[in-house]
């Protein structure tokens, strides 16, 4: 065999061999891998609507120390510290969908969604001491 012809089947040979081995060497796409998990957690749905919605008469913190807050409460108004509250889980969320009658508690069931309702209640009730 001539030396030309040596040279073009060993490169041959070593270009299969490299194919293969890195062929080898790769992950298959398949179901059972896990996708990457996302750069930036998810926010929180619940602390999402409660800080557009609520913090500006709660407080972020919940505890109602807002000008909102003082203002009612110097009217006599019943203003809750969210995070000594006690109230049953469904009571939260009927308060947030219906308001409260004469406490400036407004109706949400017009402005947000079931899910997001849902949500706050939950938020709300992770504020407790």
């Amino acid at each position: 065999m001539n030396t030309t012809l040596r040279w073009i089947l060993g490169s041959a040979s070593a270009l299969a061999l490299a194919a293969t081995v890195s062929v080898a060497g790769a992950t298959p796409p398949t179901a059972d891998i896990a996708p990457p998990k996302p750069a930036t957690p998810v926010v929180d749905k619940g602390a999402e609507v409660y800080t557009a919605t609520c913090a500006k008469c709660h407080g972020t913190d919940g505890k109602g120390d807002t000008k909102i807050g003082q203002k009612a409460k110097e009217q006599g108004k019943n203003w809750p510290d969210l995070t000594a509250q006690k109230t049953a889980a469904d009571k939260v969320k009927a308060i947030i969908t219906d308001g409260v009658a004469d406490t400036g508690m407004k109706p949400y069931k017009d402005k947000l969604s079931a899910e997001e309702i849902d949500a706050v209640a939950k938020y709300v009730i992770g504020l407790r001491k």
